[in-house]
């Protein structure tokens, strides 16, 4: 699917991830990985928070795109209630 910086499989990849995150932190894709960015951003890594956030944006548009196509009535009536825990959910 088509998105504004590529292909969703292209830029939601964990590859993609990496590799932005890499050249925020003048680093090699090689020498990071996801599970890396993940703890660093558990440790307050702002970069790494950033660019985990900004996968989650792509991730949260590329699956919008697939709720519309699989059904395009529904999908606009969806509201987000984030709860205590603090996870989203979806409701009509």
């Amino acid at each position: 699917m088509n998105m504004e910086e590529g292909t969703f499989e292209e830029i939601a990849a964990t590859s993609a991830l990496v590799a932005r995150t890499a050249k925020r932190l003048h680093k090699t894709a090689d020498a990071i990985s996801g599970k890396w960015i993940f703890e660093q951003a558990q440790d307050g890594n702002e970069v790494c928070i950033e660019e985990i956030d900004r996968m989650c944006d792509i991730l949260a548009k590329g699956i919008s795109n697939i709720c519309y196509v699989l059904n395009p009535g529904n999908c606009s009536s969806w509201r987000w209630n984030f709860g205590t825990d603090g996870l989203a959910k979806a409701t009509n």
